[in-house]
């Protein structure tokens, strides 16, 4: 009738922090890659829809233990389960990546099936998925949980439909212009801004601390594998030249693994020294972007080395163990005679 208007939906916005973001800082240290591998072992390879809390643990417990306090906070039933997309959202918004990786990893989170696009159903998941996950950090006010505008938010990345399909590129572009997407990016980065450097600082010098000690511990296993060789390199029988070859272009490859190790090592320490010093000049220091880009991409690269070294290390145990099993034979067998005797009649 007249004077009659037509009832606006509440708009979504994002509330207050809560005292939780705070345990939000232990996924700072994963890289946009680490995430994606996360996800690839979560949503393909177990295909889990929900996560318990020994899962959890194992796939995010490593970097730092402290970490759980997520789980607890995401596990708002305390049944001890967390929903699949809910534990991948968190980690993908508060990891360390770009924006741009960030955009890349939520759509293939949400695109079932792998086809390349996501439909509507897909993305409204995935923004009622936001707002839970933004509730158990923020007091949101009344009305952001509210379904229908969510609907309404993401209809428009369909131009208003409820049905379609959304390439990656037109995903960007409404995140970029949906008030919705806005917002919770606002948030994220608010949120990440008012994180106390020090606190960066503590959780990327444990991991290097760890990567350091594993490094030595490394170095450790190869000397004692060369001291083992060189023992045995005087009893080895002559039939063992192409093994000892073998091996000694292992302990080479060992070699240099462990100088790049050192060097990386090195690298990080000096980045985050430069980094570190330059917030204290008063620019984001560790907060920044491309500090926090640097920094994952030589942990990535440090853990690769070591896996790469490691596999080295048990391929040299492998062919050492072949040599001692020579010499073994060698010792046990009797000569044998230059001319048999003749058969007996």
């Amino acid at each position: 009738g007249r004077g009659q208007r037509r009832r606006r939906r509440p708009e979504v916005v994002m509330g207050a922090a809560r005292s939780s973001l705070h345990s939000l800082a232990y996924l700072r240290a994963w890289t946009g890659s680490e995430v994606a591998e996360a996800q690839e072992a979560l949503r393909y390879r177990r295909g889990a829809m929900v996560v318990d809390r020994g899962l959890f643990g194992q796939l995010l417990g490593g970097k730092h233990p402290e970490v759980m306090q997520v789980f607890e906070y995401l596990d708002a039933d305390a049944d001890g389960q967390v929903d699949t997309f809910e534990v991948l959202l968190t980690l993908t918004l508060w990891s360390c990546a770009s924006w741009e990786e960030k955009l890349a990893l939520i759509f293939e989170c949400f695109d079932f099936n792998r086809k390349g696009t996501l439909r509507f159903p897909e993305l409204a998941l995935m923004a009622n998925t936001a707002s839970r996950v933004v509730s158990r950090f923020a007091d949101l006010p009344e009305g952001a949980r509210d379904f229908a505008a969510l609907k309404e938010a993401v209809s428009g990345a369909f131009g208003g439909a409820t049905a379609g399909e959304l390439q990656q590129e037109g995903f960007a572009a409404w995140f970029g212009e949906s008030v919705f997407a806005r917002q919770l990016r606002d948030f994220v980065d608010g949120c990440l801004a008012q994180e106390a450097p020090e606190a960066v600082e503590v959780l990327v010098r444990e991991r290097m601390r760890m990567m350091e000690y594993k490094a030595q511990e490394l170095a450790d296993e190869v000397a004692e594998l060369h001291s083992v060789a060189e023992e045995l390199q005087g009893e080895a029988p002559e039939h063992c030249a192409g093994l000892w070859r073998e091996l000694e272009g292992l302990f080479e490859r060992l070699k240099a693994a462990g100088e790049s190790q050192r060097s990386e090592l090195a690298e990080l320490k000096s980045a985050m020294a430069e980094d570190a010093a330059a917030g204290a000049a008063g620019s984001p220091g560790l907060l920044a972007p491309e500090a926090r880009a640097r920094h994952g991409r030589l942990i990535k690269e440090l853990g690769e080395l070591d896996q790469r070294a490691r596999e080295y290390l048990a391929e040299a145990r492998r062919v050492a163990g072949q040599i001692v099993e020579a010499c073994r034979g060698a010792e046990e067998r009797p000569e044998t005679p230059a001319l048999l005797p003749p058969a007996m009649p």
